[in-house]
């Protein structure tokens, strides 16, 4: 393995030409008070993870598994997706195998404070990014 990169972020978008670009790049979600009538799960922040591996020139393709979780202030952990098995190949001759693999998820704002996605390779967690979720007093949530 070389590098594992993982990016947390507004919006992900992938062009026709298979390149990914990361829109806004977030370090801080503020989360307006909920209306009292609205459970917590309903007010969901949406926000996507892109998580970029390349392994040295000449590595393998190999089939792999593959996990992003989400860790939370207080220590909890939840996986933010089911495990998946990913192939990591050269996507061109000559070029060392890679992968780009992007999710949106809805991270419920049950504690405030610095959160951590983390991008876990064949059970082993390979790369992590913080984010920040605050509440912001006196906004409803939209």
């Amino acid at each position: 393995m070389e590098s594992i990169n993982l990016l947390v972020c507004e919006r992900v978008l992938t062009e026709q030409d298979s390149v990914v670009s990361a829109i806004r790049i977030v370090d801080v979600f503020w989360v307006g008070d909920p209306p009292a009538d609205v459970p917590v799960e309903r007010t969901a922040v949406i926000m996507n993870m892109l998580a970029m591996g390349r392994f040295k020139p000449g590595a393998p393709g190999a089939k792999h598994s593959m996990q992003f979780k989400l860790i939370r202030p207080n220590g909890e952990e939840s996986p933010l997706l089911d495990a998946a098995e990913i192939m990591i190949e050269p996507k061109v001759d000559g070029a060392p195998a890679a992968f780009t693999h992007a999710i949106s998820v809805g991270v419920i704002p049950r504690v405030m404070g610095v959160h951590y996605a983390a991008f876990v390779l064949d059970g082993i967690e390979v790369a992590r990014s913080s984010f920040t979720l605050l509440r912001k007093a006196g906004n409803p949530v939209e």
